[in-house]
């Protein structure tokens, strides 16, 4: 009888001791959810911490002696984990497998925010609202190693972006009178009796009637520049913010009408004139922006003797 008691207790441990081995306890548990942060950064560990084993999937993992990844310790896990880190841009948060071209170091950053796409960059240089991030990192203010063709500094100069504005907003005055010349109707003469206003040369008809017919002409084509672009910028400022719009915008143009009638059009074609001349100019600042990035600079890369 005491063996058979002494028996089936053994059998009762053995039974404790398979239970308790199905159930994972706590290490194994950090074990698997160490695994699937390995997984998850490219790498493969092992079953258990001593024999862990790691698999660069970037390009510049220690390779074995048969040309395949060599296997890692531990200690080196966190090492392959900051190379893989290295293999994403920033921004993107792709590779350089990627369409966007091969990844870079463009200042003293390093780990996560280390690499960047140089289309990335400069098109975070583009949009930036911060006018330093164009030349200096946002992170570590270092200033971009730039290498700049001589005809980049002179698309990109304040001087000749304002002349060709100029020059565009000339055009168009000039050429935006054609559509009515073309109908028959004389919207110079229709605009002056509209909003109450005689020019003055309009006296000079009798002794001077081509300079009267040139300075009508660039009058319909200021009312007209100037009138579309009103209408133009108020109908994004309606996209953009429609309650702003109804708030604010629209009930303050129509208590100007109510109060001075048409002759207020002066003023409305006068601010969208320089309105014009704004976005314009905007435009060509981020069209030279934009061929001085392509074809006429360069950011350099840093190398690890100017990082040290």
């Amino acid at each position: 009888m005491e063996s058979m008691g002494t028996a089936a207790a053994e059998m009762r441990r053995r039974s404790l001791l398979t239970r308790q081995r199905q159930i994972p306890d706590d290490d194994d548990q950090q074990e698997v959810a160490r695994q699937a942060r390995l997984r998850n950064l490219g790498l493969r560990a092992s079953s258990s911490p001593r024999d862990a084993a790691t698999e660069g999937e970037c390009e510049g993992a220690p390779a074995g002696p048969t040309g395949a990844p060599a296997a890692a310790t531990p200690r080196e896990i966190p090492q392959l984990s900051a190379q893989v880190a290295d293999c994403f841009c920033r921004i993107c948060h792709t590779g350089e497998n990627s369409d966007m071209g091969r990844l870079f170091s463009p200042c003293l950053c390093r780990g996560t925010v280390g690499k960047v796409h140089l289309q990335c960059l400069n098109s975070w240089r583009r949009l930036s609202s911060n006018p330093h991030s164009y030349y200096r990192c946002d992170q570590c203010l270092y200033d971009y190693n730039l290498q700049r063709a001589d005809f980049a500094t002179v698309i990109e100069s304040p001087t000749v972006v304002t002349s060709v504005t100029l020059i565009l907003l000339v055009v168009l005055v000039v050429l935006s009178p054609v559509v009515f010349h073309f109908l028959g109707l004389d919207l110079a003469e229709h605009f002056t009796q509209l909003v109450k206003w005689t020019p003055q040369w309009k006296g000079w008809v009798l002794y001077a009637p081509r300079v009267v017919a040139a300075l009508d002409w660039l009058l319909c084509g200021c009312v007209v520049v100037g009138f579309s672009s009103f209408v133009i910028l108020n109908v994004h400022n309606y996209r953009r913010d429609p309650q702003q719009f109804y708030r604010y915008v629209g009930p303050g143009i129509l208590c100007y009408f109510a109060q001075y009638g048409a002759p207020i059009l002066r003023v409305f074609v006068a601010l969208g004139f320089g309105a014009s001349y704004q976005h314009l100019y905007h435009w060509l600042h981020e069209t030279a922006k934009q061929l001085c990035m392509k074809f006429g600079e360069i950011v350099l890369e840093v190398t690890e003797h100017q990082n040290e």
